[in-house]
Parts: C-alpha cells; sequence; structure tokens
C-alpha cells in the first residue's frame, strides 16, 4: 500500500471519528455548559465531517478514474507496438541491401 493510498484512508478515518464525536455530542451528552453549546458543536462536527468524507471520495474516485485511463493508454500503446512489430518483415525475410 503507497503513502497516497493511506492518505485517503486516513481522510476517511478521521472524518469518521468526527461524526461519531459529533454524534455522541450532539444526541449523548446532556451536561450543558455555559460557555459552550454542546449540541450545536455536535451538529458542526458531524456537518464538517460529511464533508470531509464527501471530498475524500471524490478525490479518490478523480484518481482512480485517472491511473484507469492511464492504464488503458499503456495498453492502447502496448498493442500498437505489437501490430508494428508484427508489420515488419522478418529479418530472414528483408532484401538485402545492395551498395
Amino acid at each position: 500500500m503507497d503513502t497516497e493510498d493511506e492518505g485517503w484512508q486516513m481522510g476517511i478515518g478521521g472524518s469518521i471519528f468526527l461524526l461519531v464525536l459529533g454524534a455522541i455530542l450532539k444526541f449523548a451528552v446532556k451536561a450543558s455548559p455555559d460557555w459552550i453549546d454542546l449540541q450545536v458543536t455536535g451538529v458542526i462536527l458531524m456537518i464538517a465531517a460529511t464533508v470531509g468524507i464527501v471530498i475524500t471520495l471524490s478525490f479518490w474516485r478523480s484518481k482512480k478514474s485517472a491511473e484507469a485511463q492511464t492504464s488503458q493508454e499503456i495498453r492502447r500503446t502496448n498493442a500498437a507496438r505489437r501490430e508494428a512489430r508484427r508489420a515488419e518483415p522478418a529479418p530472414e525475410q528483408r532484401k538485402p541491401q545492395q551498395g
């Protein structure tokens, strides 16, 4: 696994962590300190996590699409090279050059 794959997995993992933390603050914590509204903080964390997941998945999808396109181009190039080799006469079939 290369570091780019680890990057998107960490993005998904971090977003899921924020989503869970936000849900805990919104739905499970009953304390209400005067200096912060934990329910609003939970909603903000859940929204941020959702945006993070969407962004991470869109980057991952575009990367996979680019990789697929590149591999298709490589296959086409290799196929063209094979066809060109087949079209060339074998060394023993070439006419000797007279000089």
